[in-house]
């Protein structure tokens, strides 16, 4: 310990200066107390002159000693990062063992998260700098170890005077090899009750992701406004599994804080929420990485702040991905003939009056509304039964449908270039919300969060040259890590239609390869899951367009964000849902006499219909105007294989797997080291 304590000597603060500064550890200058000790507030003179700063006394009959106090001095000297807390120095004399750090003038985040006066965007800004001090943690620049906090609450979160958050007490932390994404260690499980990840209580197996869902219990407490548990009468309850519940339930009246409710931005609440449950999601390899939950709150936060009237703020600056509003100017490049009306929002200021219309309320000023906290304030949307026609009316779809209340054409997103990168986040959306579906307003988030990923490809060079005309190729939009997901190619496939009314021999060029017929039958035979919870998110490229194709157990959904393609005239995004009351009808034959009515008849029923409607329904028009072309002896200057050719691109999320050892490993099984983890290192 002593050669220890050497190497840090230039940090060392006598005892004569701790007691002069907080007057012989006074009462009336305790500002806190944790699982250390009791922590005091005290000036002390540097170079620089006079500095509040915190004190920690390490109190034995706390629980903690020894080795979280080196831990803590060998943490917050190797890591600093404007989100962590600074350790200014200790003091390790007769007996007394005191950590120095920087004042964090606004004390922890606990106090207040039931505060009325910090509203929501404060909220998300603390939320944003409290994830990007984790999310170092997690991937330190420039070193080859990442730390594990383990202990990850809000009374951990301190506020300095700016309320800006910085992450602190990492006495209790491991340290992992952060060159190795799937670094797991197998500790004493520590931490506090409420906050720690169910499969690391289970298991006593510790990774990273093991802090995401501390964090999320975190979030969770920041739009609730109170703590995690409550306690009745002795009885202590978690609130963690309630407020997931009600998430699922869509009963988020329940549970937000009633002082938010007045002035919160659908948009960055939804997004706020999305991120928020998949940190509490259940399995490891379902929750998302660190960097990833600070991507999503900034976007919630420049949601947010749109939404007041503000000029979005510092975190705006650092994002990569714009806001929702784009001006006309970009609609020349991507959005062809569908010009994005100006919006004041796009360029607020002071001097010009600030407009937020969502579901034909208007708010002005500053944001806030006349309207009341209420369910369709969030456009939770319904299924409703709808009868579709073919082209030629000779067939009737009779299915559900879930609309949202823009399409990627709207005035709000990026038109018709954006397609691939708004379906990359619906399909993103479904892996992370398994046997989930979205509500309306989740659903028009994810359009207009597809259009701001695609303008933060076109803003990129290196992107915007190899794609003149702005339609980024799949590929591309999951190489940008924009969302973390990759294609399965064992079971993606291509395929083509086959026009029926053209000359044998035209097609020959097909000989051999997979018609549609063949494509859609193995995805049947990969739709026969084991258990209802199972699925596979399709993405579907045909015709210069591209859907997702979502398929369980029970049913075939098919997510289109081009309102047209369902029929004329639709200017919304649509769910269509195959399932056992889904039925095809069709005309007996065209030969009827002209005015005389004439009865469908069942083509076919259940979810096998979704084979049907993209045959006759979506891909009938462009198969007639080849036909028709064909026939004029026209070519086209698009290839003829490519107007035939449809993909079906497995997604897969790119999480690590689930660890191989699930069974339970005593708590007592392996002690946790003073200062030097790596004997706990267990696999990668």
């Amino acid at each position: 310990m002593d050669a220890f304590m050497d190497e840090f000597q230039h940090l060392n603060i006598t005892l004569e200066d701790v007691k002069s500064a907080t007057g012989n550890f006074n009462d009336n200058n305790i500002i806190g107390k944790g699982g250390f000790g009791k922590v005091y507030k005290g000036e002390l003179s540097d170079s620089n002159g006079q500095r509040m700063v915190a004190f920690k006394r390490l109190d034995r009959n706390y629980g903690q000693g020894d080795p979280e106090f080196l831990k803590e001095i060998l943490m917050l000297s190797r890591y600093t990062h404007e989100n962590l807390i600074s350790l200014l120095g200790f003091c390790n004399e007769d007996g007394e063992k005191i950590l120095v750090y920087e004042h964090a003038s606004h004390g922890s985040l606990d106090r207040h998260l039931s505060s009325t006066t910090l509203m929501w965007s404060q909220r998300l800004r603390i939320c944003v700098a409290a994830a990007k001090g984790l999310s170092h943690l997690h991937d330190p620049k420039g070193t080859d170890q990442r730390v594990l906090h383990r202990d990850i609450k809000s009374s951990n979160i301190l506020l300095d005077e700016s309320w800006n958050a910085k992450i602190s007490d990492l006495g209790l932390s491991k340290i992992g090899p952060a060159n190795q994404q799937h670094t797991f260690l197998v500790s004493n499980v520590v931490g506090t009750w409420g906050y720690i990840d169910p499969m690391y209580m289970q298991t006593s197996i510790l990774t990273k992701e093991s802090d995401v869902y501390s964090f999320g219990v975190v979030l969770f407490e920041i739009l609730c406004g109170r703590p995690c548990y409550e306690n009745n009468n002795g009885h202590i309850r978690s609130l963690a599994q309630t407020w997931k519940k009600s998430y699922k339930q869509k009963k988020l009246d329940e549970i937000i804080f009633q002082n938010l409710k007045q002035n919160m931005d659908p948009s960055s609440l939804e997004t706020f929420l999305d991120i928020a449950y998949r940190c509490l999601k259940k399995y490891r390899e379902d929750r998302p990485m660190m960097y990833h939950v600070v991507e999503k709150l900034k976007i919630s936060l420049s949601f947010q702040e749109i939404f007041e009237g503000v000029k979005p703020s510092m975190y705006y600056e650092e994002m990569p991905i714009k806001i929702a509003v784009l001006p006309r100017a970009y609609a020349k490049e991507g959005g062809g003939d569908n010009d994005i009306e100006f919006d004041p929002r796009q360029l607020p200021s002071n001097e010009s009056l600030v407009c937020h219309k969502m579901n034909e309320e208007i708010s002005c000023g500053n944001g806030s509304s006349s309207s009341e906290f209420v369910d369709d304030k969030f456009a939770v949307g319904n299924w409703e039964q709808r009868d579709i026609f073919s082209w030629d009316r000779y067939m009737k779809l009779s299915a559900q449908v879930f609309f949202a209340s823009i399409d990627q054409q709207s005035e709000q997103t990026a038109g018709n270039s954006a397609c691939t990168a708004i379906v990359a986040g619906i399909a993103d959306w479904f892996q992370n919300n398994r046997g989930l579906m979205p509500i309306k307003s989740q659903f028009d988030s994810l359009i207009r969060e597809g259009s701001l990923d695609w303008h933060n490809l076109q803003e990129n060079e290196t992107y915007s040259d190899r794609f003149p005309d702005k339609h980024f190729d799949l590929e591309t939009v999951f190489e940008t890590t924009i969302r973390p997901l990759s294609v399965v190619p064992g079971k993606s496939f291509i395929g083509f239609f086959h026009p029926r009314e053209i000359e044998e021999g035209t097609f020959d060029f097909l000989h051999g390869s997979m018609s549609f017929d063949n494509v859609w039958d193995e995805i049947n035979h990969e739709s026969e899951f084991p258990s209802k919870s199972e699925q596979r998110v399709y993405i579907v490229s045909w015709n210069d367009h591209m859907f997702v194709l979502k398929v369980d157990s029970e049913a075939y959904y098919i997510i289109d964000t081009l309102g047209e393609t369902l029929f004329e005239g639709c200017n919304k995004a649509y769910i269509l849902k195959f399932d056992r009351t889904t039925t095809i009808y069709g005309l007996p034959g065209s030969d009827s006499v002209q005015g005389q009515q004439t009865e469908y008849e069942v083509i076919c029923k259940g979810k096998g219909c979704c084979k049907e409607y993209m045959k006759s329904f979506m891909a009938a028009i462009p198969i007639r105007e080849l036909e028709a072309d064909m026939k004029k002896g026209l070519l086209a200057s698009i290839p003829l294989h490519s107007r035939l050719q449809i993909e079906f691109h497995c997604s897969h999320l790119q999480h690590p797997p689930a660890t191989a050892n699930s069974n339970h490993v005593p708590a007592t099984a392996i002690s946790a080291a003073a200062v030097d983890d790596s004997a706990n290192l267990v696999g990668t």
